[in-house]
Formats: structure tokens, C-alpha cells, sequence
């Protein structure tokens, strides 16, 4: 059989992009370092001014090494609303604004779900910052057992730090807004502590993927734990009241450090913004051998530096009048306050 020449062009030019297309496929990525992609990520999210996120985290409990390892615990365990069968799940949906540092505000719903008895178990807690106002819901109430919370869904509760203050100086508590830091101030100690440490190491560098929509970096990391547990205290130090010399006692530090390098997580960064796109971290709860259980988390990130509105409810209650709703008036206290060092 003779091919004529056009025919072996049209195969060349086949074998060319089938060629192409197997080299693209089999090599894990392009393009950035990895190790400035992730400081780049750090360095970028640090300065979101708002962003959305959609988070899912899975409790899964091994009941029986549990119970077998410290039988003072089966009492507890007993107690608990959802089998070893049959994980815990919690979904968080969030809008954040930071563009006002003084004054954040965000918008977030976090959904528990739990089998109990064959009984599917959820509810829903919504919560608002606004204008150094905080609010708070029961958006959905369970069903579980006796327990009726019914009456209390969708009604919406607004706490006021500052009343809060003054009722607690009525019954002689120390204010504490004065050494309270701001977002602001929290979020420089938060830079100085973390900014400059390598929290996270590159172990594999994986094939680049598409999330939702979102052409990504694909990465396995790993906690960099000395440096993390370093970072902690350091910011542990800085916002604390008080003089603390260690966070850790070298055994304790030494358990944290395996418990961390057991750790299995990923990471997509997004090849345009350098911004997180998904991450996925799976926590084991083991003791050498023993297996006690695992937590499992996926958050996905959008939307990044694109407004974002919170809005207030129309109509809530304050704290104080929700709790007297429930027990009645709570009482005034006529104790004089006395001063440090008077008598």
C-alpha cells in the first residue's frame, strides 16, 4: 500500500500533537518556583481587602480504640450524638469585607449534620459583623430528642460589646477594652509573627487543575512544624497580657511536632492572582499505632477583592433582652467597686 506525501504530513502533524498533548499531561506543571508561589499566596491573602469561602469539615471518631485506650472516656462516648460509622460534618459559607481594618465585617453560615440512631440530625447557626455589632441565629433548629429549640430559630440576637462592658464594671469586673487589641493591631502581630517563617513545605508538586473555573497550581504540602509552633508562640507572646516565657514543654512540643508531620494536605493557588483556590487538610488522631479517628477539611475560595455587601437584620433583639425573655430580670449590683490598692 503506498501513502502518498500528504498523508505522512497530515500523520507527522498528528504525531506532533498527540506528542505535545502526552508531554503536557505527564508534566506536572509550569511556570513559578513552587516555593514563591506559596510566599506569594501568603503574601497576597494576607492583603485580601474581602473574599468568599465554602468550607466542609468532617469528624470521623474510632469510638472503640478510644474507649479501649482510656476506658474513663467510654461515659463520654456514650454521650456523644453520632456514631463511629458515621462522621460529623460541619459546612461553613462566609463573605468577608476587610477593606475597613478598624471595622470588619463578615456574613457566615455554619451547617452541622450527625446520624444518631438512624436519625438524620441538623442545624443551622448564622452569624453577622457590622459596625462593631455582632448578630447571631438559630437558622435552622434540630430535632434532637427531647430537646425542643424550636421557639428559638430565626430569631435574631445582636450583641453590643460595649453594652456588655459597662453591665460587667456593674459587677465589678476590670475593663478590658482599653488592652484589647483592634483587627488592625492583631492582624500587624499576626504579619510579624508569621510573615517571615516558611509554615509549609512543597513535597510534591502535582499536575495543575481546573477549579471551578480556576486554572490552579496543584500542590501537596506539608506543615513546616518547628517553624509553625516557633510562629505560635511569637504571636502567643505578642497579643498575650501577660509575660509568658514558653508556650510548650519540650515533651509536649515534641508530640505536637509528630502530630503535625502526620498531617496530609493540598493546596491550589490560582496561576493568575497567586491567591488560594482550594485546600484540603486531613488530621489524624492517632498514638503509634492506635487509630482514634481523623478530621477532614476542603475549603474553596472565590471572589477575592471583589465588594462584597453585609448587610445588618431589619429587626433583632439584644442579648439582654433575649436572656430576660428566658429567666426574667437579671439582677443590679449595688457592690461599690474599690479601686487597686484602696482599702
Amino acid at each position: 500500500m503506498q501513502i502518498s506525501s500528504t498523508a505522512l504530513k497530515a500523520l507527522g502533524v498528528a504525531a506532533i500533537i498527540v506528542a505535545g498533548g502526552l508531554v503536557y499531561w505527564l508534566t506536572p506543571t509550569s511556570g513559578l518556583p513552587p516555593e514563591k508561589v506559596i510566599q506569594g499566596t501568603f503574601d497576597n491573602l494576607q492583603n485580601a481587602q474581602s473574599f468568599r469561602t465554602s468550607s466542609e469539615a468532617q469528624l470521623l471518631l474510632n469510638y472503640d480504640a478510644i474507649v479501649a485506650k482510656n476506658p474513663q472516656a467510654g461515659g463520654i462516648a456514650a454521650l456523644l450524638p453520632f456514631s463511629s460509622s458515621s462522621p460529623l460534618t460541619f459546612s461553613i459559607e462566609g463573605a468577608y469585607d476587610l477593606t475597613e481594618t478598624e471595622n470588619p465585617a463578615f456574613d457566615q453560615t455554619m451547617t452541622f449534620r450527625m446520624i444518631q440512631e438512624d436519625q438524620k440530625i441538623e442545624g443551622a447557626i448564622q452569624m453577622i459583623a457590622k459596625d462593631n455589632l455582632q448578630y447571631v441565629q438559630l437558622a435552622k433548629a434540630p430535632l434532637w430528642g427531647f430537646i425542643n429549640l424550636q421557639p428559638f430559630a430565626r430569631k435574631w440576637i445582636k450583641i453590643d460589646p460595649q453594652a456588655l462592658q459597662k453591665q460587667a464594671e456593674q459587677f465589678g469586673a476590670d475593663s478590658f477594652s482599653a488592652s484589647t487589641p483592634s483587627f488592625a493591631e492583631q492582624m500587624e502581630k499576626f504579619k510579624k509573627a508569621f510573615g517571615d517563617e516558611k509554615l509549609v513545605k512543597v513535597s510534591k508538586v502535582l499536575r495543575e487543575e481546573d477549579v471551578e473555573g480556576v486554572l490552579s497550581y496543584h500542590y501537596e504540602i506539608q506543615p513546616n512544624a518547628e517553624n509553625l509552633l516557633r510562629a505560635l508562640e511569637e504571636y502567643v507572646r505578642e497579643t498575650a497580657e501577660e509575660e509568658i516565657e514558653e508556650l510548650w514543654k519540650p515533651e509536649d512540643r515534641k508530640r505536637l511536632v509528630a502530630i503535625l508531620g502526620s498531617v496530609k494536605a493540598e493546596l491550589w493557588v490560582d496561576k493568575t492572582k497567586l491567591l488560594p483556590s482550594k485546600a484540603m487538610v486531613m488530621i489524624p488522631f492517632q498514638d503509634g499505632k492506635d487509630n482514634y479517628g481523623k478530621m477532614t477539611i476542603t475549603t474553596l475560595w472565590k471572589d477575592f477583592n471583589v465588594p462584597v455587601t453585609i448587610e445588618a437584620p431589619a429587626s433583632s433583639v439584644s442579648i439582654e433582652e433575649f436572656v430576660q425573655s428566658i429567666f426574667g430580670p437579671m439582677p443590679t449590683s449595688t457592690t461599690p467597686r474599690v479601686k487597686p490598692g484602696r482599702i
